[in-house]
């Protein structure tokens, strides 16, 4: 098995995949629904990044995912509510996790 990248590896990859979402979200306009992708960027940080920095990434990712909301045009809809309640569960979940990780 191979072994995880270390810490400023997977924050960095977690980073540029909100980037990188984003800027395919922008592209795509309202053809692509990516609100809840933006999910899997803490969930990537948690593997290996502290707890606080599964919370500034679980932050950066929901803030893109509005962002990326408002610029398309559909914020407010119960499909983008929804969405953002993802992500915004997903932040919390991958930090506790990397909280109780860290405490094992």
């Amino acid at each position: 098995m191979l072994p995880l990248p270390g810490t400023r590896t997977l924050l960095a990859a977690s980073l540029l995949l909100v980037a990188g979402l984003l800027g395919l979200d922008l592209a795509t306009g309202d053809n692509l629904s990516l609100g809840a992708a933006y999910a899997l960027a803490p969930l990537l940080a948690a593997l290996r990044c502290r707890p606080r920095e599964v919370v500034a990434v679980g932050a950066t990712a929901l803030i893109a995912a509005i962002v990326a909301a408002i610029v398309i045009g559909q914020p407010g809809g119960t499909q983008q509510a929804v969405q953002l309640v993802t992500v915004a569960a997903a932040g919390a979940l991958a930090a506790w996790a990397a909280d109780l990780h860290r405490r094992s």
